[in-house]
Formats: C-alpha cells, sequence, structure tokens
C-alpha cells in the first residue's frame, strides 16, 4: 500500500493535524499525526552576480534581474 501525503500551506505557519486511518483488519481507527511548517517568502536574485563595469556619473545603465518566490 503506498500513501501520498501532499503539503501546501498557504502562509508561513506551523501546522499540526490528525489523520485517520481506517485498517480492515482493526477494530479501531489508527491515528496519524501530522506537522509541517510552511515557509515564507524567500527571494532569489538571477543571476547572483554581474558586472557591470566602469559606470560614469552621468551615465544611465539599464540591466535586467529576474526575482523569484522560492519560498
Amino acid at each position: 500500500m503506498t500513501v501520498t501525503i501532499t503539503f501546501k500551506p498557504a502562509q508561513a505557519l506551523f501546522y499540526r493535524s490528525i489523520a485517520y486511518c481506517n485498517i480492515s483488519c482493526c477494530e479501531k481507527r489508527l491515528s496519524l499525526s501530522l506537522d509541517g511548517v510552511g515557509k515564507g517568502p524567500k527571494a532569489e536574485v538571477l543571476p547572483t552576480w554581474k558586472d557591470i563595469g566602469d559606470v560614469f556619473i552621468d551615465e544611465l545603465v539599464t540591466e535586467n534581474i529576474t526575482i523569484t518566490n522560492g519560498g
């Protein structure tokens, strides 16, 4: 028997719940304690380092970076 549990928290909180399993050979259902911690926002900047060379005071330099939420 394979059981798959997916945890997709809505917020960065500590979650605790109890699931009950009905087993055909047992009179009482078995309890399964589930604990999980949701990850909060975690900004990841790509690329992590970029050399823009020499920049003069009145020069406009434009670079594109990507910020993703890894949380």
